[in-house]
């Protein structure tokens, strides 16, 4: 059965009407009566005309959510209120959806979109869900659906009383390891048809990218066709840029198309991520972009091809995972720390002064050896050196 959560208001000002009468509410007050609108553009120039001041982002992320709640809820599915009240903070409201969208006018100018609901629970104790659960409790978003496979189940235990059921793994993960392995087949198969990048990214990258631990159901964590870049993906610590953007391309894409790098790194300036992947579903390229000018080959971090069996692939992808993305960029910076250490030895290794001071050095310890044999070891031991620094880079 399907779970929504829905908010009364930003800081609950509507908690106690809604828990009273009976219904969950919305506050775009400044929207008419929802009923008769059955196509989603005309919601969306509706509340274009009275949201004019927004930006895009912010009218399809509201039009998103007021669809949901006069469209997409139905009687019978399950609606979570979390409340917010100072004395309630830790407690949520459970009921079940009895009636269709209704547009009042009885209840004060604060409250005009309305579903019926019957409450089974007006003060369920946070705690007694998983932490998996609580999570989706947290989301900012006033209208969503909780995207876990146990939800329903999860919300019927505590309602008997019962510790909830904890799934091992989030809907739609799995080891990662084996889930690059089914990629790698759905290759093989893909190979020579065509495929889409729509095709490309529900076949070959979504799975990529949840069983590395992102959570698609968390709008919080995951947004896609993020001001057109394909994915966002988010963390706790900056809810306002997102951390890493993905541009999908089609399976059969050449990535070394410039056209593709420029279009990766045009949304990072304009979102401000730090990282940047680009991938045709098979092919990754990990870009960082912070710091200071430095062209797309500097900014390259990693490249990895699922279908070559010598690639690195589980290891590299796991750096982008949502547990380890907070170490992503200290390994960054150690490794273009040590290209620029070396680079420096380089010219150091290079420099006839240095390779001087090293012949008179020797020559202190070794006095009997003559001077064109430690000469010649000495500008063989530059040659060696800058030969394992240009094979480690």
């Amino acid at each position: 059965m399907t779970v929504w959560v829905v908010r009364a208001g930003g800081k609950g000002e509507q908690e106690e009407a809604a828990l009273q009468g009976n219904f969950v509410t919305i506050h775009w007050n400044e929207l008419a009566d929802l009923a008769p609108i059955q196509e989603k553009q005309k919601l969306t120039t509706g509340y274009q005309r009275a949201n004019p001041s927004q930006k895009p982002s912010q009218v399809s992320a509201g039009v998103g959510q007021v669809w949901a709640f006069c469209k997409e809820i139905k009687p019978g599915h399950l609606v979570v209120l979390p409340r917010l009240l100072k004395s309630r903070r830790t407690e949520v409201a459970i009921g079940k959806v009895t009636g269709a969208y209704c547009y009042r006018n009885d209840l004060g100018k604060e409250i005009r979109h309305t579903l019926a609901v019957q409450w089974f629970c007006k003060g369920c104790p946070r705690t007694h869900f998983s932490e998996e659960m609580q999570k989706r409790f947290g989301c900012p978003p006033t209208v969503y659906q909780i995207r876990l496979d146990n939800a329903e189940m999860q919300i019927r235990a505590v309602l008997q009383g019962q510790k909830a059921p904890v799934l091992q793994e989030p809907a739609g993960t799995g080891c990662l390891s084996e889930v690059l392995e089914t990629v790698r087949a759905t290759i093989v198969k893909a190979v020579g048809r065509g495929i889409s990048e729509t095709q490309t990214r529900g076949a070959l990258i979504d799975p990529v990218l949840k069983a590395l631990g992102w959570d698609f159901g968390n709008l919080d964590e995951v947004r896609q066709e993020f001001m057109d870049a394909d994915y966002a993906l988010f963390i706790e610590r900056d809810r306002k840029k997102p951390i890493i953007l993905v541009e999908a391309k089609a399976l059969q894409e050449d990535l070394d198309k410039l056209n593709h790098k420029k279009q990766v790194m045009g949304y990072v300036g304009t979102l401000g991520a730090k990282w940047a992947v680009l991938t045709n579903g098979d092919e990754y390229r990990i870009y960082n972009a912070t710091g200071g000018a430095m062209d797309m080959k500097e900014r390259l971090f990693r490249t990895v091809q699922l279908s070559d069996p010598d690639s690195p692939a589980e290891e590299t992808l796991a750096l982008l995972s949502r547990e380890n993305i907070g170490g992503l960029q200290k390994t960054w910076e150690d490794e273009h720390d040590n290209k620029r250490i070396h680079k420096a030895i380089s010219t150091f290794l290079r420099s006839p002064k240095l390779q001087h001071l090293l012949v008179s050095a020797v020559r202190n310890e070794l006095p009997r050896l003559p001077k064109k044999q430690i000469e010649a070891s000495v500008s063989q031991f530059c040659q060696s050196e800058l030969y394992t620094l240009r094979g480690s880079e």
